[in-house]
């Protein structure tokens, strides 16, 4: 009787562990060619001119598409600006949001640009991007920039 119990788990043992489909994955993140977000506004070349009169006012809205991470996912986008010609290596953070785009403040801009040293009643030449991240351990997706 003893042997035909052990027998008996043994057999169970072995169909439950058999009877698992190993193959069956969730959704899988598109990291290796997820895209980049692209900026469809503004164009690029576009100039602004802040005064002190617009402050309230919304001096552009930076819209986007969305990059295809292989899934229904729900990025964080971060839009970036920096100084022409550098590359964005010490970019000035203008939003981190989850939506595809932005309204910039007269106000809001003119701040971040004085805090950074930007001269006031001076043209500058910037550019601007955008970065998409569903999580720290995967690449950002990145769009090409745009000079404003």
């Amino acid at each position: 009787m003893k042997k035909l119990s052990i027998l008996l788990v043994s057999i169970f043992s072995i169909v439950a562990l058999t009877s698992c489909d190993s193959t069956e994955m969730g959704p899988v993140a598109n990291t290796s060619e997820p895209g980049s977000p692209s900026l469809t506004s503004p164009e690029s070349g576009q100039s602004y001119t802040m005064t002190q009169e617009q402050a309230d006012d919304t001096l552009m809205t930076v819209e986007w598409t969305e990059p295809d991470f292989g899934f229904s996912s729900a990025p964080t986008y971060t839009v970036e600006m920096a100084e022409a010609g550098t590359d964005f290596e010490n970019p000035m953070q203008v939003a981190s949001v989850q939506a595809t785009s932005f309204p910039v403040v007269v106000s809001e801009l003119n701040n971040m640009l004085l805090s950074e040293d930007f001269s006031a009643n001076n043209a500058h030449s910037l550019e601007l991007r955008v970065t998409a991240s569903i999580s720290d351990s995967v690449s950002k997706a990145v769009s090409e920039a745009v000079s404003i």
